[in-house]
């Protein structure tokens, strides 16, 4: 009698271990498929199937999420549409500014050289302002254009073989040219050893000038903003850096979003110069990034402890063809 009670007690024991691990498995394994379907949206996957045949509370759970997920689905969709026709809008718009302002800036000049007729010096003394004005609305016309093609990922890159130093001057002029009226000072420096990049120029110029001239807008006057350029690794690595006030923490991650800007809008000014603490439209730093991530690199933001915000951008060193090496 004690045999076969120990036989039964067994097989209640392995009876209830099956049982358990079956309801077990009928619990858990529509949750998994759930969990395995919300990372699978996150990654922009929106048909992994999920259980929605049971009629019970995990029934009821994966139907209210497969209606979800294709809320979120249209709407993505939505956001991705409106994005693609900004992007067009950005494009066409920039193209057809360009028409009108040469067309000004013909006739400017036209007057300026006094080919329509003489012209008196109050009249001269306009012209000034048509010109700056002018140059300000073709950079403004560029730098939409240029946030187009890299929004819509049609940047086109005339890689060359070519060396930093010529690339980081011509940054530090133009952003000083920006500037004539600041006290700032713009100091650069490079590592002798720098080898070559596969760049194109004249955007990673563009892509420096734009954190240089950053750093002279928040930089106030008898201030400096520094520039560096060293190996680092797999990669050539350009550091900047200001003695401005620095970026609040907790805006630091959406510097390089387009259009975005650490000032109210209300405050918003945006002069021909770089005045101390002006605000521009916010294109700049998203343009570098642009430009810097078409090369393979990557650009980020910290502030310093000693006070103002470093820029490090790090481009990746290609293999140097033979015949560059035994020039």
């Amino acid at each position: 009698m004690q045999g076969d009670l120990a036989l039964l007690a067994a097989i209640g024991v392995i009876a209830a271990l099956l049982t358990g691990l079956m309801l077990s498995q009928s619990i858990t394994r529509p949750i998994r498929q759930l969990v395995r379907g919300a990372q699978a949206m996150q990654q922009g996957n929106y048909t992994f199937p999920v259980p929605t045949h049971t009629r019970d509370e995990i029934g009821f759970l994966a139907e209210r999420f497969a209606e979800m997920r294709q809320r979120e689905q249209v709407y993505v969709g939505g956001l991705e549409e409106a994005a693609r026709l900004k992007s067009e809008f950005i494009t066409v718009a920039s193209h057809e500014l360009r028409t009108p302002i040469s067309i000004i800036q013909g006739y400017r000049d036209l007057l300026e050289a006094e080919a329509i007729g003489p012209i008196i010096p109050a009249q001269r003394q306009a012209l000034d302002g048509m010109k700056d004005s002018l140059r300000q609305l073709a950079a403004i016309a560029d730098q939409a254009g240029l946030v187009a093609q890299v929004q819509s990922q049609r940047l086109e890159l005339d890689r060359k073989w070519q060396p930093i130093g010529p690339i980081l001057d011509r940054a530090v002029s133009a952003a000083r040219t920006a500037a004539p009226s600041r006290k700032v000072r713009v100091e650069s420096t490079r590592q002798e050893s720098l080898a070559p990049l596969a760049v194109d120029g004249e955007l990673v110029s563009q892509a420096l000038t734009n954190l240089i001239a950053n750093g002279i807008r928040f930089t106030p006057d008898g201030g400096l903003v520094k520039v560096e350029a060293r190996e680092h690794g797999k990669y050539v690595e350009v550091l900047v850096w200001d003695q401005g006030p620095g970026i609040p923490e907790e805006r630091l991650s959406h510097l390089f979003d387009y259009g975005y800007s650490i000032q109210s809008t209300l405050d918003h000014h945006s002069p021909s110069e770089l005045a101390f603490n002006s605000r521009g439209f916010g294109l700049g730093l998203g343009i570098t990034r642009g430009i810097v991530e078409a090369h393979g690199g990557t650009v980020t933001a910290s502030n310093r402890a000693e006070g103002g915000t470093l820029f490090q951008v790090c481009i990746p060193r290609l293999d140097i063809p033979d015949d560059l090496k035994a020039a």
